[in-house]
């Protein structure tokens, strides 16, 4: 093998897997999920040749702590000071921190049940996912692999090929099952089912310095260059084709990394007969592109508190990526003082922010046992209702005339409610004042999701009045997603409430915009009614206080009334 340093074609591969991974966070490319595979592989790769150079596990390990670890803790620092001077609560983001800077941030997230894919807005370190799986695996993987390499060479040179290829047969497979028996946010999080890619490009690295240096090719007549083509050509589509939501998800992922395998390996060859793709700005990009993963999300997110329009923070977010990101590559490639003082101080204001932030961990965890046990009251109620809805007899009632008996009316109505935490923190006071109501809440809950639940109540037998959506505080607006709710409530009247502290600040206003075509959805503005009493909410401003759940559903059952006072038509209609 040529012992060559910069291989271009190697960089082209960088610059557009980085540029996928941009594109999906900026909700354009809605396959560029599919890149971070491809960045597993290259690390895996990598990592494998860096071994094979570094005399020590010592100076390797110092080398993947300056290039992986310190621009995470200046980009980590740089965004706890920014949120600082913008005055807002990082305490709620004190435990995700930690998670990051100790490396297990991926379970973190799993925990929290934190659905990466519903590309909810609601904190800047949201894709640091994947750098707590290759901090994982760089800590553990060299003591496996220098191990292997102390064997083989008393054995036979052959068994570190042998060995990883099959653990990554076995990984691979794991994945697969895993995708298809298990939640897709685990699948995608955990460590053990994300290391198939990364064992993969190893695997290839092992190949190429220990058993042969240039591959043997089937289709001969096919030239190399073409055949690269092809495949970069593959992976664009897989990129540009394929959603998170799609049946094909984890099948795509293998496949994924398989080209990226691939690609490296034809880059390889391309590279050995000087034929190269030489750019300065894809080298440029391809040099920052570590950086480049680190800065995007924390500039998403502060852009999502504005209410600039979104090509415009699409524009920016691009140029600030890259500016940011080569101020602090070129702040540790180069002996630039400054800059390095600069950083430092941030780390160290930033270690003071985090050390003093308010605490609200009683509070916190206040409301998680809250939610905790409201989870169990709803189970048991809904359990109640099913028992209880057949022996429900449907009677006429008689014309209403006086306030009293529209009240009445509403209270007594069949409410099926569908929300998110908000919702689930009232479900013991929501039965109260609905006791024919059957209530589904659940944390993290997105528009999207909150169909599944309605198609699968309304396949259970169970029949409503009204409905009562509680839904869009995580995660992105989808007009789809209204659309196959409305569809499923059949004409029933939909009361929706707009949401305090949505991930996305046009949530709010699409979903107003949406309810204003049809006549049977009646908006709830809950967040100017919050607003009017701070007290009602925790330090996120979201999240209800216990005193609030009965105004908050007073709030609901009001705003029914008065739609059924001005509406008394629509009474037993």
């Amino acid at each position: 093998m040529k012992n060559k340093v910069f291989n271009p074609n190697i960089s082209l591969l960088r610059f557009i897997f980085c540029s996928a991974v941009l594109l999906y966070h900026l909700n354009i490319l809605k396959g560029g999920y599919l890149a971070v595979c491809s960045f597993f592989v290259l690390s895996g790769y990598f990592s494998t040749l860096s071994l094979n150079k570094n005399k020590s596990l010592v100076s390797y390990y110092i080398k993947r702590i300056k290039k992986i670890y310190l621009p995470l803790v200046i980009v980590v620092a740089s965004t706890i000071t920014i949120l600082g001077l913008l005055n807002l609560n990082i305490f709620n983001f004190k435990s995700e921190i930690t998670s990051i800077l100790l490396g297990y941030n991926n379970y973190f997230q799993i925990n929290a049940n934190i659905d990466y894919f519903a590309k909810s807005i609601n904190s800047p370190f949201i894709h640091l996912w994947y750098i707590a799986i290759l901090l994982q695996i760089e800590l553990v993987f060299p003591l496996i692999y220098t191990s292997l390499k102390k064997i083989s060479n008393r054995i036979n040179k052959y068994i570190p090929f042998i060995f990883m290829f099959i653990l990554s047969l076995i990984s691979t497979i794991y994945f697969f099952y895993t995708s298809k028996n298990s939640n897709i946010t685990i699948t995608y999080y955990d460590t053990i089912s994300r290391l198939f890619s990364f064992l993969l490009g190893s695997t290839l690295a092992i190949y190429r310095t220990d058993i042969s240096v240039i591959p043997k090719h089937k289709f001969r007549k096919i030239p190399i260059g073409i055949r690269f083509i092809i495949y970069l050509i593959l992976q664009i589509i897989l990129f540009i084709a394929i959603p998170s939501s799609s049946k094909l998800f984890a099948l795509s992922m293998i496949i994924t990394t398989i080209i990226t395998l691939k690609l490296i390996e034809l880059s390889t060859i391309l590279f050995n007969k000087n034929i190269v793709v030489n750019s300065k700005i894809i080298k440029f990009i391809s040099d920052i592109s570590y950086e480049v993963y680190l800065v995007q999300y924390p500039i998403i997110y502060l852009f999502s508190l504005t209410k600039i329009t979104n090509a415009l923070i699409i524009l920016l977010t691009v140029i600030l990526t890259i500016l940011i990101s080569y101020i602090i590559h070129i702040s540790l490639k180069k002996k630039n003082i400054l800059l390095k003082l600069v950083f430092i101080l941030l780390i160290i204001y930033s270690g003071y922010k985090f050390i003093t932030m308010t605490n609200t961990k009683k509070e916190i965890n206040e409301l998680k046992d809250k939610l905790s046990d409201n989870q169990k009251i709803m189970k048991k109620k809904q359990e109640d209702y099913k028992n209880k809805q057949n022996e429900i007899i449907e009677e006429k009632k008689e014309k209403i005339i006086n306030e009293e008996e529209i009240m009445n009316y509403v209270t007594n109505l069949k409410v099926v409610g569908i929300g998110d935490s908000i919702m689930l923190n009232t479900i013991d006071t929501l039965y109260e004042e609905f006791p024919n109501g059957y209530f589904d809440a659940l944390k993290n809950r997105t528009i999207c999701a909150g169909y599944d639940v309605l198609k699968g109540i309304k396949d259970s037998g169970i029949t409503w009045d009204i409905l009562v959506f509680n839904l869009g505080t995580n995660g992105e607006p989808n007009r789809e997603c209204k659309e196959n709710l409305r569809s499923l409530a059949e004409g029933k009247e939909i009361f929706w409430l707009t949401t305090t502290n949505p991930d996305v600040p046009e949530t709010n206003p699409d979903l107003i915009n949406y309810a204003n075509e049809f006549d049977n959805i009646h908006i709830l503005d809950w967040p100017t009614e919050a607003n009017n009493h701070p007290e009602y909410l925790y330090s996120d401003n979201t999240h209800l206080k216990p005193e609030a759940t009965k105004p908050y559903v007073d709030f609901i059952k009001n705003g029914i009334y008065n739609f059924y006072l001005k509406n008394p038509n629509k009474i037993n209609s």
